[in-house]
């Protein structure tokens, strides 16, 4: 068996929660001998309270979240060589923010020590949970809250940011850096159901347990435990870095996923689309490739 390189784990968590939610993870990944010397554990901690009545503080916006996470990787992980991002919830947002927010400034070499970022449970394309109660909570106005709301524009533009220049980036440069990003959804999660956090990403999955006990595995058995640990023991592989290098680990991983054409699964005949679906479905030559394009939820899987 090769010797793995050191890894260094960043724990990033959600909305109004705390590093706590990462305990059993955490005890897991130190008791697993196959992890046991090359895996170190850390948890970026910021504050989410569900108010502030202190008039002299403010709530933390997403953006200064991301960027107090960009301080946090430069000075108390300067010396970490190779680092894996695992979110949840809205820490999955906040990482994607980062990444945005270092290559608007033209900065994407400093990324290249990020190997691969797994999110538990991101609502990519927010959260419908109680939103009406949320929205007409006249006293309440929390920043982070209002960053979960479906369409937000900011999030979408900055997911388009890493869909481009992180997801299908060739290299890494200035304005690009290619990161291997996993997305995984709970099979019973009610408040980011699973088509919201695995969607837009081709490396995707779902697993047992809903929004919370997603990320509280009991056992090294449990199919959240077992996928982060694969993505652990990938970014220390040696073979993983070579490829990486050569620019061929995401050919090869984008290759072997995808997302399966909902055949058969429509729940209800899809209504506007009569000349859209008869030219996709044109045996024309010029036909073969189609890209359908659209805000998230306008209807590209249906």
């Amino acid at each position: 068996m090769a010797v793995l390189r050191p890894i260094d784990v960043v724990f990033v968590h959600g909305l109004f929660s705390s590093a706590e939610v990462w305990t059993s993870l955490k005890q897991l990944i130190a008791g697993d001998p196959d992890l046991a010397g090359f895996v170190t554990v850390h948890c970026f901690e910021y504050d989410s309270p569900v108010i502030r009545l202190r008039l002299d503080r403010r709530i933390a916006e997403i953006d200064d979240i991301a960027d107090r996470l960009r301080t946090y990787l430069s000075t108390e992980l300067s010396e970490a060589e190779s680092i894996v991002l695992v979110t949840h919830s809205q820490g999955g947002l906040i990482v994607q923010r980062f990444l945005a927010r270092v290559l608007s400034g033209g900065q994407g070499r400093d990324l290249a020590r990020i190997k691969r970022i797994a999110m538990y449970a991101c609502p990519n394309s927010g959260s419908e949970f109680f939103l009406s109660v949320r929205k007409h909570a006249g006293f309440w106005r929390n920043p982070q809250e209002r960053q979960l709301r479906p369409f937000n524009r900011a999030v979408m533009e900055t997911q388009r940011t890493v869909l481009r220049a992180v997801v299908n980036a060739q290299g890494c440069t200035d304005t690009e850096c290619r990161i291997l990003i996993a997305a995984w959804g709970g099979m019973s999660d009610k408040i980011v159901p699973p088509i919201v956090s695995t969607g837009m990403f081709p490396s995707n999955g779902i697993l047992d347990g809903d929004h919370f006990s997603v990320v509280r595995p009991t056992d090294r058995d449990a199919s959240s435990y077992r996928v982060l640990k694969a993505e652990l023991m990938a970014a220390g592989s040696p073979e993983d870095a070579q490829a990486a290098a050569s620019g061929e680990a995401s050919t090869e991983r984008q290759g072997r996923v995808s997302v399966a054409p909902p055949f058969g699964r429509r729940d209800a005949p899809l209504q506007g689309r009569a000349n859209l679906i008869a030219s996709i479905m044109s045996s024309s030559e010029k036909s073969k490739a189609h890209i359908l394009a659209g805000l998230g939820g306008s209807g590209q899987s249906r």
